[in-house]
């Protein structure tokens, strides 16, 4: 395992290079000058970093050695090198020229020098700016709105005013003028667009006037919806359904918003694998229009096995399943889903020839992960309200280090569709009643028995050892909860951030359902506790690089559990906070930060006994973690990753400490895939708040890879 872990360090870092500040773009074609352009300078650019200037000229400057290693070996691997060009810089003057002017510097001036080491075959080209100072905008007006309703000129002039003390740039009058555009083909005028923006220069007073102008063409109202059906599954569909979950009522107005809400609609009931909600005008009215649903409709029944790769509980899992689905299933595109998957965790651990023995993985130390069997019926309508509700029932044997947990149930959720106005982008509100069967494992039992023991004068012998472990019960519990999940999403690209925000926020209340009928006199009902759980992360990405492909985001996490009935010890282990693993402090494994077990102050076993079970935790009642990461695109699809993680998991907010926050630090790699980016992470226990030593002291240790270095697989980002 210790060689992998080196071989994998020593890939990430030569391939990371000096990218985690800027990721390097090449070209593919070769200059007539063979003197290799080392490098490409900007001086005066104080508004401006210099890695966005380079991505807009022509010239480029050379990769660095490994990227010319594997384009030698390959041709469509790594990056051919760069040479300097003369004929490139007055079209590199234009472009920076124009740039500059599109961000309000409109008395830029650029001049060029370029040094040429004809021993080495090396060229270093120079850009000098003067920036001048930056426009602000003065004025900002539409015309083309007299043909609006008064209210619609008003809504306009009081709810999309631009800032007048903001500086000028091309970028944000677009950004202005984009809503008043969704507001327009919103409410009916479906050909609304916006011509190209005039802009009034004033050099002596360094400010711009912006006038834009906005063709509304004619309001339309919906006439008819028309629908075209194909594909293996068109008999078993109704067109009248299909117009049900479109929802969009002939004589209102067109409302583009609502066309793809419906189109989202059709797509999620899986009935379709391609599916275009599209508007013509008839001939005959001009100001009616036709809303055409083309749709190629599957197989209503399917049988899919499936290879599982997924990041449940901060751990990289990897196994299989097969999923049975009844599309349609008893009508209103209501779907019926039966599955079952398994999957391990920690896959260089494994003790692979006994994964496939039922009882002997359930038993094996080695293996880790969950076996889980679902079956689940969701349908697009609520009570014919716009609300996606799903009805589960689940059994899942979840197998970790310290215990194995027996847990089935039910669980009722609703997804409420929300208008595109409101801060909240996402709201599910769920009803889960689950029995868990928790047991603690036998190993994990001996190691607490023998720390604790051993800080006692009274050490136990094997005999009562061993009867405390044979004495040792499950923990069963019958659970009912009332939560929601709720979400803001303000960020520009929810695969690849770059700047904005992300909320969200869990809550959840644990018996407060069967405590209300035990007071209401169902005496039958045991009410062992009554709990409530929140969960909150915040996400951030301040856009420091300006680039579309480069990253820094900033991630805090708070978890806080509350008994206020009962114990703690009556709450399920699956509801307790752990931190750990591949979306949290990526120098420990998943689930391995959890608060070490209190010293029982004892003075018989007997005592001893009595305490155990009380003071063995398995996860936390407060959680905080956090990560600092920069991501960086190398080349293409690849790119690179640097990252600061800390965090733990206490018992209570009252035994918090910074000192014991764990720190990671890490490098990474990304692929960019279509469809999520695949990651791999190497974190490097920076602090450990268990062992504390000094960080430059770590790589003396005989076991150092095994120790201190962890590697994590992942789909999707981190956070």
């Amino acid at each position: 395992m210790t060689r992998y872990k080196i071989l994998l360090l020593a890939i990430v870092i030569a391939v990371s290079g000096n990218n985690f500040l800027f990721a390097q773009q090449g070209r593919g074609e070769e200059n007539i000058e063979q003197y290799e352009l080392v490098s490409i300078e900007f001086h005066g650019n104080q508004s401006i970093p210099g890695s966005v200037l380079e991505t807009i000229i022509s010239s480029k400057s050379t990769p660095n050695w490994f990227y010319k290693l594997l384009h030698k070996v390959s041709g469509s691997l790594g990056l051919p090198p760069q040479y300097f060009d003369s004929l490139k810089i007055p079209e590199d003057m234009k472009a920076l020229e124009k740039y500059y002017r599109d961000n309000g510097f409109f008395k830029a001036r650029f001049s060029n020098e370029y040094n040429i080491d004809k021993d080495k075959k090396e060229a270093t080209l120079i850009y000098s700016i003067i920036e001048g100072p930056e426009f602000k905008i003065r004025k900002f007006g539409y015309q083309g709105l007299d043909s609006l309703p008064v209210e619609f000129r008003q809504k306009i002039a009081s709810d999309y005013w631009v800032d007048t003390t903001k500086p000028f740039s091309r970028g944000l009058v677009e950004q202005e003028t984009k809503p008043v555009i969704s507001f327009l083909r919103d409410n009916g005028y479906m050909q609304a667009d916006v011509n190209k923006p005039e802009v009034f220069v004033y050099t002596d007073s360094n400010f711009v006037d912006i006038r834009v102008g906005l063709t509304s063409g004619r309001r339309y109202k919906v006439n008819a919806l028309e629908v075209e059906k194909k594909g293996p599954g068109k008999e078993y569909v109704e067109d009248t359904l299909i117009k049900k979950i479109v929802s969009i009522t002939p004589g209102d107005y067109y409302s583009a918003e609502e066309k793809q809400r419906a189109q989202v609609r059709l797509y999620r009931t899986n009935l379709f694998s391609s599916v275009l909600i599209s508007g013509f005008v008839p001939d005959t009215n001009k100001s009616l229009v036709n809303l055409n649903i083309t749709g190629d409709i599957t197989k209503m029944n399917d049988l899919s096995p499936e290879i599982i790769i997924n990041n449940q509980e901060s751990a990289f899992n990897v196994g299989l399943g097969t999923t049975y689905t009844r599309k349609n299933f008893l009508g209103n595109a209501r779907t019926f889903t039966l599955g079952g998957s398994f999957a391990v965790q920690d896959v260089f651990n494994v003790n692979y020839s006994k994964i496939f023995g039922f009882v002997t993985s359930i038993r094996d130390t080695s293996i880790l992960g969950y076996v889980d069997l679902r079956a689940s019926v969701e349908q697009p309508f609520l009570f014919d309200r716009k609300i996606s509700s799903k009805l589960e029932g689940y059994f899942t044997i979840n197998k970790q280090k310290q215990y194995r947990s027996l847990i089935y149930g039910t669980k009722i959720s609703l997804d409420f569709e929300l208008p595109r106005n409101v801060y909240i982008n996402s709201l599910v509100t769920y009803y889960q009643a689950e029995r868990t069967i928790d047991n603690l494992l036998e190993d994990y039992v001996r190691t607490v028995i023998r720390n604790n023991a051993a800080s006692t004068d009274v050490p136990l012998t094997p005999a009562e050892e061993d009867s405390i472990v044979s004495n040792l019960r499950s923990s069963r519990n019958i659970t009912s909860i009332i939560g929601a999940d709720i979400g803001a999403n303000k960020t520009n690209d929810i695969m690849f951030p770059t700047k904005g925000y992300n909320l969200s926020l869990t809550l959840e209340e644990g018996n407060l359902l069967p405590s209300i009928f035990k007071r209401l006199g169902a005496d039958y009902i045991n009410v062992r506790s009554q709990f409530y759980r929140l969960q909150t992360t915040v996400s951030y990405f301040p856009n420091v690089y300006n680039s579309p492909v480069d990253a820094f985001g900033i991630k805090f996490r708070l978890g806080y559990l509350q008994t206020y009935q009962g114990t703690k010890n009556d709450v399920p282990l699956n509801r307790f906070f752990s931190a750990g693993g591949s979306n949290s402090v990526r120098g420990w494994r998943a689930r391995q930060l959890i608060p070490k077990a209190a010293n029982i102050p004892i003075l018989t076993a007997a005592d001893f006994q009595n305490l155990f079970l009380r003071n063995i935790p398995l996860g936390g009642t407060f959680l905080m973690e956090g990560s600092f990461e920069t991501r960086n695109r190398i080349i293409g699809s690849l790119g690179s990753a640097a990252f600061i993680d800390y965090g733990n998991t206490f018992t209570g907010y009252n035994s918090f400490s910074f000192n014991q926050l764990a720190v990671a630090v890490g490098l990474g790699l990304r692929y960019y895939s279509s469809f999520a980016p695949i990651r791999v992470d190497i974190g490097l226990k920076a602090y450990d708040p268990y062992e504390r030593k000094a960080f430059m002291n770590l790589y003396r240790n005989q076991h150092f890879f095994q120790n201190y270095i962890e590697i994590h697989f992942g789909i999707g980002e981190a956070f």
